[in-house]
């Protein structure tokens, strides 16, 4: 249904791309928004896709971006919805992990470990929950 909205509202798709966004989790907000990442598409599909082109393309990364498609058909996506032939759709689908989907992923991998670290999780506060019948009182420090 998202991809028809987007497909259909060219002239709204970076309102789109930020609504879709927004609703996602925090720690995935700022890896997304840690690059730049419609400069660096901007600068892949340049000898591949045209200008009318290039919102489709768009649409395509957003959509794996925001969970709705999955990574591995990324590929097979641009080829059929933009029409470019098997092997520049592979090189656009190549350069885009390597460029954009990298990096947020790594970024995203940092902030957890980062969130993780900063916690104070430990088993006895689990035990004590569970034991508990769900009392959230048990994590109040004494």
């Amino acid at each position: 249904m998202l991809a028809i909205k987007i497909k259909t509202t060219m002239k709204e798709l970076p309102q789109i791309i930020k609504e879709e966004i927004i609703k996602l989790p925090k720690q995935l907000r700022d890896a997304i928004s840690y690059i730049n990442w419609q400069l660096i598409l901007e600068e892949i599909s340049r000898e591949y896709v045209t200008e009318e082109e290039f919102d489709d393309l768009r649409t395509e990364v957003v959509l794996v971006l925001i969970g709705a498609e999955y990574p591995e058909f990324l590929a097979q996506n641009i080829e059929d919805n933009l029409g470019l032939s098997n092997n520049d759709s592979i090189q656009i689908s190549k350069m885009v992990f390597e460029k954009i989907f990298s990096p947020i992923a790594e970024k995203l991998q940092s902030l957890v470990k980062n969130e993780v670290s900063t916690k104070n999780y430990s088993w006895q506060k689990t035990i004590n929950f569970i034991v508990s019948g769900g009392d959230y009182s048990v994590f109040i420090e004494k």
